[in-house]
């Protein structure tokens, strides 16, 4: 039985909802970021094309840029914990599919790769301690947005080729190879800067109201 409760207890630590502070926290970041998804997400940023891949009939552009949906959810993840990060990966994605596109594809197999994203990102708790301040858990992020980014790339070509039916050349030719760099570029360079400049302003802002309660 204590077996049970402790197996449990870890979970609910891992989901960020063992206590009811943890569990208001997952919740609002979970809110904030999928607001922020649907506002940022369909930005169309410029992009340029820095390559072409030439299949001798066609050439596929390689093109570079950023992904803000990307970004918010790793930036959720990052502070929310796992489930935040995957609700806003998977209901964000989705409820941008569905206002902007008005379909869902492949049964919602590629929001779910989205959400998976999130959730292998916002495993460990990152902001214990230093917190980012500490090159190890910089690391430790880049770490698990690469596992994270795997995972999502596998999942969504599944997505495509078993559910959508896709062909897998014409997946991985025109689906992911033309937003290839803009992926990477989001996820290893704009996240990880984000998230510690995120982390800055807020522990900025939480001196500055700890002084005001002082003072009064």
């Amino acid at each position: 039985m204590e077996e049970n409760t402790t197996f449990k207890n870890k979970i609910l630590s891992l989901l960020r909802i063992e206590s009811v502070p943890m569990t208001k926290w997952t919740t609002g970041g979970t809110l904030i970021g999928i607001i922020a998804y649907f506002v940022f997400a369909p930005l169309e940023l410029p992009n340029y094309t820095f390559m072409g891949l030439d299949l001798g009939i066609t050439v596929i552009p390689i093109t570079g840029g950023v992904d803000l949906g990307l970004v918010i959810i790793v930036l959720i993840a990052a502070f929310c914990g796992p489930l935040a990060g995957f609700f806003v990966g998977f209901f964000g994605s989705l409820g941008v599919s569905i206002l902007y596109t008005q379909q869902i594809i492949a049964l919602g197999f590629i929001n779910f790769a989205f959400g998976m994203l999130g959730f292998i990102v916002g495993i460990p708790r990152y902001t214990q301690a230093e917190g980012f301040a500490d090159g190890r858990k910089i690391a430790q992020l880049l770490l698990l947005i690469l596992a994270g980014y795997f995972l999502m790339i596998i999942l969504y070509l599944l997505g495509l080729i078993m559910i959508a039916g896709q062909s897998f050349e014409g997946t991985l030719l025109y689906n992911f190879a033309p937003s290839f760099s803009i992926t990477l570029i989001s996820l290893f360079l704009f996240a990880p800067v984000l998230v510690r400049i995120s982390e800055i302003i807020i522990n900025e802002s939480i001196k500055i109201l700890e002084s005001r309660v002082e003072t009064e």
